[in-house]
């Protein structure tokens, strides 16, 4: 579904859309992303998936939190003692509430700043004719679709070993510019 007929207002500013950015020569459609990271429906999408990755992750910590706690309270020698106190810097209460207090910040702005961008480009009463036009059916079509979750896997496997090669690497090349670390 194309929302190209609802960037009137932006037209007046940048010009038509697809003519900004023409990245076809390089396998990129500019229009499918600004449909489906931009139009209201697409923001819609994007909110759910926001709100349902932050919620597996905040109750991703609930359990590793309870056996934390559990194991700091009764584990006071032997040889789980060192395991023990290194995940507590990690999974102490006050580590898991800071984590959390960091992700729904994120999340929080992240709206803000999707909610705000959509009604510079579409304008408030587009926005929100097409947020009222937009079915909780389709939003949990979106959210179970296969497709997406064999993205967002391979995305975080991707996002997994990128950043532990990134981290790997950062003093060797901290250590080149002639930073101290």
């Amino acid at each position: 579904m194309s929302y190209s007929n609802y960037t009137e207002p932006i037209h007046a500013l940048i010009g038509p859309i697809d003519r900004t950015i023409d990245l076809k020569q390089f396998g990129i459609d500019v229009g499918q992303t600004f449909d489906q990271l931009l139009s209201p429906m697409g923001i819609v999408n994007q909110f759910a998936l926001s709100i349902m990755l932050q919620v597996f992750y905040i109750t991703g910590f609930i359990l590793p939190g309870w056996i934390q706690a559990y194991l700091a309270a009764n584990v006071t020698s032997g040889p789980w003692l060192a395991l023990v106190q290194y995940f507590d810097k990690h999974l102490n209460a006050q580590s898991i509430f800071n984590t959390l207090a960091r992700s729904i910040l994120s999340l929080t702005w992240e709206l803000i700043a999707r909610v705000v961008t959509t009604f510079f480009l579409f304008g408030v009463v587009e926005t929100t004719t097409q947020l009222t036009n937009t079915s909780l059916q389709s939003v949990l079509g979106f959210l179970s679709s296969p497709i997406l979750k064999e993205i967002m896997v391979w995305r975080f496997i991707f996002f997994l070993v990128f950043t532990s090669t990134g981290l790997a690497m950062l003093p060797s090349i901290l250590a080149a510019l002639g930073l101290s670390v």
